[in-house]
């Protein structure tokens, strides 16, 4: 099962949508998810370097990037 998380980032790309950080209700996450939409599979992807909620992604360049957010104690740059 999938753990329940606010806060995230979200973005899709090709065939998948990609569930980046939030808050689970006590603690802001770094871990990240992606869900294929065909096979209708959750896929645990590397995690960030930080905790943080109210996270902006982006993606170019095949690459993902988290921007921002808060870790629970300050907002990051």
């Amino acid at each position: 099962s999938v753990a329940a998380r606010a806060y995230h980032g979200c973005i899709t790309v090709n065939d998948q949508i990609f569930v980046i950080g939030g808050f689970d209700g006590t603690e802001c996450l770094n871990s990240c998810r992606s869900f294929h939409l065909i096979d209708r599979r959750w896929t645990d992807i590397a995690p960030m370097n930080a905790r943080r909620c109210y996270v902006s992604v982006a993606y170019l360049n095949g690459l993902l990037y988290a921007m921002g957010g808060f870790n629970g104690h300050v907002r990051q740059n």
